[in-house]
């Protein structure tokens, strides 16, 4: 949604959200918060296991998003014309190349691997 607002110039008022909501587990509530550093801290003093693995993980999407960033989501189609777009952003391609595994499962598998 922003970027398809920043193509149009155009933007909207917005509220934070502080936290961003709360998962309710059993007797546990846990805020939700967008800050990764202040949602792993929650996470760490219920389970530090968890935070470490909840860091594990980051670590692995993040380094996959670093490579698909480079690929604008709004060039994106469901043609065989995608490919000679997709083509001109070689350099991004090249760095997914070391994240195929990752691309070609789920984030489920992804998951699984660290927790």
């Amino acid at each position: 949604m922003r970027q398809v607002l920043e193509l149009l110039g155009e933007s909207v008022q917005t509220i934070a959200y502080d936290p961003l909501g709360h998962y309710h587990l059993g007797d546990i509530t846990l805020p939700i918060y967008g800050n990764c550093d202040r949602y792993r801290a929650e996470i760490a003093a219920i389970t530090p296991t968890g935070a470490q693995e909840l860091q594990r993980f980051e670590r692995r999407m993040l380094s996959l998003y670093d490579a698909l960033k480079g690929i604008p989501t709004l060039i994106l189609r469901s043609d065989r014309k995608v490919l000679p777009v997709l083509l001109s952003y070689w350099p991004a391609l090249l760095q997914l190349l070391p994240h195929i595994r990752e691309i070609q499962g789920s984030v489920g598998q992804i998951l699984d691997r660290d927790v």
